[in-house]
């Protein structure tokens, strides 16, 4: 039986391991590659002093899947009057353990969370995989808004 719950902050090691997985996974890399040390570092930091809530699903004690919401509290408006709001990541399900329905029992799990803390607004960037499970569970498509990439400014 597959056990999905929200992660504990001593769980960090765990979810380091399987953000490094889904990387892996999701940029095609070898199984032998090497991640910079910065990234490792970093995620680790984020896991443990990180404002997020992370699903896991486990089998027999190995964890095979996460996924995670990193909250954010920005300025109050009209059509979000809490100003909090979250942003889904890092949704991804060992291959092995796909279509089970384990990524959909995670994503509801965070929404019930992010309800709970009235959030009035979830966002994700899909992949073309991950779309008909967001699409299901009731996200919706939208063009708004615009990026700027810091690494690429020059003044």
């Amino acid at each position: 039986m597959i056990n999905v719950h929200i992660a504990e902050r001593g769980e960090t090691e765990k979810l380091t391991r399987i953000r490094l997985e889904c990387l892996r996974t999701v940029q095609r890399l070898p199984q032998d590659y090497i991640f910079p040390q910065e990234l490792v570092r970093e995620i680790s930091v984020y896991f443990t002093y990180g404002d997020h809530t992370t699903a896991i699903a486990e089998k027999d004690g190995h964890t095979v899947g996460c996924a995670s919401v990193s909250w954010l509290h920005v300025m109050p408006t009209m059509d979000h009057p809490t100003g909090r709001r979250g942003h889904v990541m890092n949704v991804y399900v060992s291959p092995s353990f796909r279509r089970r329905g384990i990524a959909e029992r995670m994503l509801r799990l965070l929404i019930s969370e992010a309800k709970a803390r009235s959030v009035t607004e979830l966002s994700l960037d899909a992949t073309e995989e991950g779309m008909p499970l967001y699409l299901h569970c009731g996200f919706k498509p939208n063009t708004e808004g615009m990026t700027l990439d810091l690494k690429e400014y020059s003044e």
